[in-house]
């Protein structure tokens, strides 16, 4: 991991660098007592990977502490930061 984003209750989100292709991306680690919550969110995004207005889903996997969703780098941050950001343009 390169650097922490954010954390909250289930885990925490990084930036990371992905060693085979170099790109930049988002790894969310969902404590595994919370591996439901991670699955339903997986399973999610696997529904809505067509959308535009999503950040994609890369790849998932778990160890015996954590599940990792990998997802795009978005540069703009979450969608709270946007939305802070640009609520007179909306």
């Amino acid at each position: 991991f390169d650097k922490m984003l954010q954390e909250g209750g289930f885990g925490s989100v990084f930036k990371a660098i992905d060693i085979q292709t170099g790109d930049t991306v988002v790894i969310k680690k969902i404590i595994i007592e919370k591996k439901k919550c991670a699955y339903n969110e997986i399973k999610a995004n696997n529904e809505l990977y067509d959308c535009e207005f999503i950040t994609r889903m890369i790849d998932y996997f778990e160890d015996e502490i954590a599940v990792y969703i990998v997802f795009e780098y978005s540069n703009i941050g979450d969608v709270t930061s946007y939305l802070d950001i640009h609520q007179n343009v909306l």
